[in-house]
C-alpha cells in the first residue's frame, strides 16, 4: 500500500494509510457517505483526497468505475465527511443486481464450460445494447433501460454478468483509437480469464461492429490490441495477456457446437502472401479458408492463383471483410467442381 500511495503523495503517506482503505472500502460497498477522523493538515488535506478519489475511481473496481463526483467537508480536528455521487443510485444499482440475477439462468446452464458462458453474455450485450451516440448514457442501469449505452455501460453490465456467472474478470480503462483515425477518447473494457488465461473482451466495439464481425474484439491479447487500446498507466495489478493467440489454444477436438461457431470469426486461417501458396493447396472441389495481409488485391490475387488450375475449378466464390485486430482479410473460397 505506501508504494501504491507514493505514486500520487510524497508526504503524510502514514496518514493516508489511515484514511484512504477506509474510503476505498466504502466505494466498494458503494456507499454515498463516508465519514473518519483523519490526522492531517488543512493544506495538504483537500489534494490528498482529490488524489486518492482518483485512483480509487481507476483502481475501485465496478463501484470505482460508477463514482460521478463528490463533495467533501471536513473540521480543524479532522472530521471528515464525504458524499459521493455515482452514475446510477443505489436502487438502480440493486436493480441492475436483479436483473442480471434474472437474466443469467436464462444465458447459463450446467456443464457449460467458461468459454461457452462468455460466448452467451457476449450474445446477450452486443445484440440488445447499441451505442449511445448522444452519450447520454453512462450506467449499466441506463444500459439496460434504454437498450443503449457508451462504454461504461457495455463494460460494467458485462462485468456484472460475468461475476455472477462465476468467471474472473478485470476492467480495463484507458484511451482508444479507431484503426485509421489519430484521434483518442476515453474507453473502458473487459479483462476475462479463460483457461488459466487472461484476454481483452470489448462489449462496446463488437456490438458496433455486430452486422459485420461480432467477435471482432473478443477475447484478444495484448499485442493485438496495442494498436487501438492503451491502458491507463494510473491503473494497477492488470492481468497480462499470453503472446500466444487465443484462437491458437483453443482449437482442438473437445470443443463444443457453440465453441465452435466463433472460430470464423476469430481464426483468420493460413495467412497468404504468395498466390502460389494457395495454388498449390486447392487440389479438389471443397471450401478454402485463408487470408491475406490488409491491401491486397483480391481479385488480382485470385487471377493469379486460380490461372494454374483453370481445368480443374470450374466456379469459385469469394467473400470477405476485414478483421481489424487480425489486420488481415479473410477469405473463403468455394471450389464447386472440375
Amino acid at each position: 500500500m505506501p508504494t501504491i500511495i507514493y505514486l500520487f503523495i510524497k508526504s503524510d503517506i502514514n496518514s493516508m494509510l489511515e484514511w484512504m482503505p477506509i474510503i476505498k472500502k466504502a466505494v466498494q460497498d458503494g456507499k454515498e457517505s463516508v465519514k473518519f477522523t483523519a490526522k492531517t493538515t488543512e493544506k495538504k488535506f483537500p489534494e490528498q483526497v482529490k488524489n486518492a478519489m482518483e485512483f480509487i475511481s481507476f483502481n475501485g473496481g465496478y463501484s470505482g468505475f460508477l463514482i460521478n463526483n463528490y463533495n467533501m467537508t471536513y473540521s480543524s480536528d479532522g472530521d471528515v465527511s464525504i458524499d459521493i455521487k455515482y452514475f446510477q443510485s443505489r436502487q438502480q444499482t440493486l436493480a441492475v443486481e436483479e436483473a442480471v440475477k434474472k437474466q443469467i439462468p436464462l444465458l447459463i446452464s450446467n456443464g457449460m464450460s467458461d468459454l461457452e458462458k462468455l460466448i452467451a453474455i457476449h450474445d446477450y450485450i452486443i445484440k440488445n445494447i447499441s451505442y449511445d451516440h448522444s452519450y447520454t448514457n453512462r450506467s449499466p442501469f441506463f444500459a439496460l433501460k434504454d437498450k443503449k449505452s457508451v462504454c461504461s455501460g457495455f463494460a460494467l453490465l458485462g462485468g456484472r454478468f460475468l461475476h455472477h456467472a462465476g468467471i474472473k474478470h478485470f476492467f480495463i480503462c484507458g484511451d482508444s483509437r479507431q484503426p485509421g483515425e489519430n484521434r483518442t477518447e476515453k474507453h473502458i473494457w473487459n479483462k476475462v480469464n479463460i483457461r488459466n488465461d487472461w484476454y481483452n473482451v470489448d462489449f462496446t466495439w463488437d456490438s458496433c461492429s455486430r452486422d459485420v464481425n461480432p467477435y471482432n474484439y473478443f477475447c484478444t491479447t495484448d499485442s493485438q490490441l496495442k494498436k487501438t487500446h492503451q491502458p491507463e498507466k494510473k491503473q494497477i495489478d492488470i492481468p497480462e495477456s499470453p503472446q500466444e493467440l487465443f484462437y491458437k489454444k483453443i482449437i482442438n477436438k473437445t470443443l463444443s457446437k457453440e465453441e465452435k461457431r466463433i472460430l470464423k470469426y476469430i481464426y483468420p486461417g493460413q495467412i497468404l502472401k504468395d498466390p502460389m501458396e494457395l495454388t498449390l493447396q486447392i487440389k479438389n472441389p471443397g471450401n478454402y479458408n485463408f487470408s491475406v495481409p490488409i491491401g491486397t488485391d483480391i481479385s488480382k490475387f485470385l487471377n493469379s492463383a486460380i490461372q494454374p488450375l483453370s481445368k480443374i475449378v470450374s466456379s469459385i466464390e469469394s467473400s470477405y471483410f476485414n478483421n481489424e485486430v487480425l489486420n488481415v482479410i479473410q477469405v473463403k473460397l468455394i471450389v464447386l467442381g472440375r
